[in-house]
């Protein structure tokens, strides 16, 4: 199963650091792929480099895209975190 969701990254601060822990420790509690987009890049948000190297602004338009069983699980979870 796969599911993908287009958000706007609402923190003044952008995807900082603690965010991108936050966001990294979250995904890693399920088994699906699930990768974050914003302009042409797209990293795996297991990795916090991969997510602190996109760089997100405030009003920053991301795609999270979840694949795997828990898919559904992952994206309503991270939804959440990352706006």
């Amino acid at each position: 199963m796969s599911k993908t969701i287009e958000l706007e990254i609402k923190d003044v601060r952008g995807l900082h650091s603690k965010k991108c822990l936050a966001i990294c420790k979250s995904a890693q509690e399920f088994t699906s792929t699930i990768l974050l987009s914003h302009n042409g890049n797209t990293v795996d948000i297991k990795s916090i480099l991969g997510l602190l190297s996109l760089a997100c602004p405030q009003g920053a338009k991301v795609s999270l895209t979840a694949e795997g069983e828990d898919a559904n699980e992952a994206i309503t979870k991270l939804e959440e975190i990352v706006c």
